[in-house]
């Protein structure tokens, strides 16, 4: 155990002092001027994916930011499924992370937020439920793949849970981005509105099943 937790300790130096080294390059990251600095799809793909999984180790990159910046350089049924690879890539690499950090770093995150202690508590009850609703209120996508990691969950029943939750959010932004660069035109619109209409759907049902409420919450 004691090796164990120096390894834990060794990492975490480690990764702070990548993070202190590199700051000021860090900063200047331009996540679109990346993603379209090169005119080969299958580069574009491969570097959008890179960005997710160093979004894992570095949180300061806004996920909505990735979500339209996908849309802006690709074709959306493209960016859609890139953009659903890369949140899965990014939430599955700090979902394992948090199950190195372990039940002691549960503690004290949920020690400094009271409503994020109550989830967890829920989540021992039904995870996947829960799971889900942490996706969707506003809650940072990072801590939460970190604390569900750490607190024993499935990882088979987290991901399904977590991309159902995550879903009309990313198809919301990849839009976005798409019409930024592209015309918006009624497959886009369509596409968006059933998004929603599923995912509200998947509200209703889970709320009149008593599973679990917002205001427990």
């Amino acid at each position: 155990m004691k090796k164990y937790n120096l390894l834990r300790l060794i990492i975490l130096v480690l990764g702070l002092l990548i993070i202190f080294f590199t700051w000021r390059d860090l900063g200047e990251i331009n996540v679109k001027d990346i993603i379209s600095g090169s005119e080969n799809v299958y580069k574009r793909i491969v570097i959008a994916l890179s960005l997710y999984a160093i979004k894992s180790v570095l949180f300061f990159i806004p996920i909505p930011v990735l979500y339209i910046s996908v849309g802006m350089f690709f074709p959306l049924y493209i960016a859609i499924i890139v953009n659903l690879l890369g949140v899965t890539l990014e939430i599955t690499l700090t979902f394992f992370y948090g199950r190195f950090l372990g039940k002691d770093f549960v503690e004290k995150v949920t020690d400094k937020s009271a409503k994020l202690r109550k989830g967890i508590e829920l989540n021992q009850q039904n995870d996947f439920i829960i799971t889900f609703f942490l996706r969707m209120i506003p809650f940072g996508i990072e801590l939460v793949s970190l604390v569900l990691g750490a607190s024993g969950n499935y990882y088979h029943r987290y991901i399904i849970a977590s991309l159902m939750g995550i879903t009309p959010k990313l198809i919301v932004f990849s839009v976005i981005g798409n019409a930024i660069t592209n015309s918006l035109n009624i497959g886009s619109i369509l596409l968006f509105t059933i998004a929603i209409l599923i995912w509200g759907i998947f509200v209703h049902e889970l709320k009149k099943r008593d599973y679990v409420t917002f205001s427990n919450l």
